[in-house]
Parts: structure tokens; C-alpha cells; sequence
């Protein structure tokens, strides 16, 4: 279950409990991520849908005694297709086909209309990338990448969002991607972060790659990956300050890296130490548990840049981590003769970390 289906159940629950059945059914779809609990009456859809894509609609503000024999039609099966719905009609399961539009309409036992919604689908023509570490820290700013620089024999992540000319669709494990043997790529999925697909990249070769890209039939755009030496980092820069937290809070730090012309530089291996003492591992996120009597300086250095601060961290709680390990997360695909071991991981809890 994603954070968002545990929200719409239980927001469904609320309102049913609190408001009766006079407040408006309304659909929500599945590509917003966030937990919240939705108490409007707005239709919830991230439109255009990508050709292709599969997407689950759920009802809000209808209990299973309300739904007895309600149904769901489309009124162009070529544009958007209806896959199945549950039993108790709750939700419903689509296709969208082709482009267009479609109207999704709802009916109760009786055949009257309870609510309607009109589904624009369109064709993608190219992507854009957001850097992962970045993304997940609220920087959308610097996640924003147009042509990533990645050191050699390294692993950076990067989510593909799809857009038709300047205007974003909205599709899900859809995307594939091809390159030359100088490069290991592969695709991921993941639905408890967020609805998003993920693109893995590890060049071999120093030089410009070109990735050649598709989201279901439609072909993209391609991009370019600009695989770098380590030693053209020249500065590194600390995100993630203390602030209004307590004590036991587990707080993050997310470590990135520049050229010479301030251009971000990904897949960097970076070098942590607390208080002079080396913390082990691999990555660009610091994690440590608060405590606020235990000032502590923190220095990260990569290729001889480094940045320090002082952070108040309990003893033995620090440990770094990397924002490319996606695959434990993550449902995913070989694309480029790269074994990705992938499951989805559906753990309740998940729906209430801190972010």
C-alpha cells in the first residue's frame, strides 16, 4: 500500500464518520505521493496521462454500503481504457491508450450520474532529470540537472519526469533507455517514496554518452550523460542545518559537489569524519541521531575540497548512506545488462518518516 492509498482510506473513513453521505464523491488518482488527509470535494488528477500508462483512481468521501452497485464507464475506450474495479467499486483501474480525451463517469445503482471527470491523455516527447539526493531534501532548485556530469565507474539517480514541448505528463513504469557499452544503465519504479521512475547510470568511459530513451511506444528525446574524473570536483557544499528538532530525532545532511564553474558533479566519493574521527561509508547523505548536548564538528572533503560545521550528534549514531541506493526500494528492469535487484517495499510505517 503507498502512502497515498493509506491517506485516501483514511480520509474515506473520516469523512464518512464525520459528514454523512451529503458531502461529494470525488476521484483522486495515484501519482501524488504526500500523506494527506483530503477533506475538499475537488477531483484530485494529475492529467495529461502519458500514452501507455497505467493509473489507479480512487473514491473519495463512499463507504462500501454507499457503492452497492455502482459503476464506472468511459465514454471512449480507445482514448482510456477501463482495466478492472474492485468489488466494492472503491477504485478503479485504468489504461490510457491513446491521445485524446475521454470522459470518466460514474453512476450509481439506479444509473444517474454521481460524479464525472474529463481524462486528457497525450504522447510525451521528452524528459527531464532531478538529481535524487537533492529531490529528496526539498532542493528542487539544484535537483534540476540538464546535462549531468557523473564520475567514472560510478552510480548516480536521476528521476525521469515526461513532458509533451514545456508541459508535464504524467506516466509510470513506463520508461526504458538504451546506451553504448560504455555505460550501465537501468530503469527503476518506485511507489512508497513517491510514484516516480528512477534512471541508474554508471559510465565507465570519460566523455559525453548519449542515452536514447522511450516511454512505452513513444519515442524520446535523448540525453546526454557527461562521465568526469573525481579530480575535477572543486568544491562540496553541506545541506541540511539544525534548527527546531529535539532530542532522539534522527536528522540528515546531504553532501553535493561542483567543478570549477560551479557545475554540479555527481557519483562524487566523498570522505566523512566527526570530531577527526573517520565515519565509514559510501554516500552523500549523513544521518545521526540529535542530541543537543554533544556539539560535534563535521568535515566532508572530496578531491581536497571539504566544508565543515558543527552538528550536535549522540555518540555512535552517525552513518552515511548514499541517495543512488534506490534498488531495495524500488521495482526495476536491466536495460543495459545491469542486474537490479528490486522489490517493492510495503511497510506502513513508511508512510509516516520524516522527510
Amino acid at each position: 500500500m503507498t502512502s497515498r492509498h493509506l491517506a485516501s482510506a483514511l480520509a474515506t473513513v473520516l469523512l464518512s464518520a464525520g459528514a454523512g453521505c451529503g458531502r461529494d464523491v470525488h476521484f483522486d488518482d495515484d501519482f501524488d505521493p504526500a500523506f494527506d488527509i483530503d477533506l475538499s470535494d475537488a477531483n484530485e488528477l494529475h492529467l495529461p496521462y502519458a500514452t501507455g500508462t497505467q493509473v489507479r483512481i480512487d473514491l473519495h468521501n463512499a463507504d462500501d454500503d454507499d457503492v452497492i452497485g455502482w459503476t464506472f464507464e468511459t465514454s471512449d475506450p480507445a482514448v482510456l481504457r477501463i482495466d478492472s474495479a474492485a468489488r466494492s467499486v472503491r477504485s478503479v483501474q485504468l489504461t490510457a491508450v491513446a491521445a485524446g480525451t475521454a470522459m470518466l463517469t460514474l453512476r450509481d445503482e439506479d444509473g444517474d450520474v454521481i460524479r464525472r471527470a474529463e481524462i486528457e491523455v497525450a504522447t510525451p516527447d521528452r524528459v527531464r532529470l532531478f538529481a535524487r539526493g537533492p529531490l529528496r531534501h526539498g532542493l528542487d532548485t539544484l535537483s534540476r540537472v540538464e546535462r549531468p556530469q557523473v564520475v567514472v565507474d560510478r552510480v548516480a539517480v536521476f528521476e525521469v519526469r515526461y513532458f509533451l514541448g514545456d508541459r508535464r505528463v504524467f506516466g509510470q513504469e513506463m520508461l526504458a533507455a538504451s546506451g553504448s557499452e560504455a555505460m550501465e544503465l537501468a530503469t527503476l519504479a518506485t511507489s512508497w517514496e513517491s510514484e516516480a521512475e528512477w534512471l541508474e547510470v554508471r559510465p565507465f568511459e570519460g566523455g559525453t554518452h548519449e542515452v536514447a530513451l522511450s516511454a512505452g511506444a513513444a519515442s524520446l528525446a535523448p540525453i546526454e550523460i557527461v562521465s568526469v574524473d573525481p579530480s575535477v570536483v572543486a568544491a562540496v557544499e553541506l545541506h541540511g542545518r539544525e534548527g527546531d528538532q529535539r532530542a532522539g530525532d534522527s536528522l540528515t545532511i546531504l553532501a553535493t559537489a561542483y567543478d570549477a564553474e560551479s557545475e554540479p558533479v555527481w557519483g562524487v566519493p566523498f570522505t566523512w569524519s566527526l570530531d577527526g574521527a573517520p565515519v565509514t561509508g559510501d554516500g552523500d547523505i549523513f544521518t545521526y541521531t540529535y542530541d543537543p548536548a554533544s556539539a560535534r564538528e563535521l568535515v566532508l572533503d572530496a578531491n581536497g575540497a571539504s566544508e565543515t560545521t558543527t552538528i550536535h550528534a549522540a555518540a555512535d549514531s552517525a552513518s552515511v548512506g548514499s541517495s543512488a541506493s534506490v534498488g531495495c526500494n524500488a521495482a526495476g528492469k536491466n536495460t543495459a545488462g545491469w542486474p537490479v535487484l528490486a522489490a517493492i517495499v510495503a511497510l506502513l510505517g513508511a508512510a509516516f518518516r520524516r522527510r
